[in-house]
């Protein structure tokens, strides 16, 4: 199991107004792109904000960091969150 393998994000980039890179940039896929057509791949390999190749367990600690994050995002926002799931519900 890769449970020790721990994403942590770098600090964001910005210049002038634009990010140049960004959080939301880790675990891109990259696309075949032309001029005629876009596809992309849902199933291959994922790439940090640089352009490096992610090992699978650095891809399973990123999808775990942002799971977390998003989690803690809905722990500090029930007031304002309108399709809050109910534990009770299920």
């Amino acid at each position: 199991m890769d449970a020790k393998v721990k994403w942590i994000s770098e600090p964001n980039v910005v210049v002038a107004g634009f990010q140049l890179t960004a959080e939301w940039q880790d675990g891109h896929i990259e696309g075949v792109s032309n001029e005629e057509n876009f596809t992309s791949s849902l199933f291959g390999p994922q790439y940090d904000r640089h352009g490096v190749m992610l090992t699978p367990s650095e891809s399973r600690a990123l999808e775990r960091y942002r799971k977390e994050l998003r989690q803690q995002w809905r722990d500090n926002n029930k007031d304002n969150i309108i399709n809050m799931e109910d534990e009770n519900d299920k």
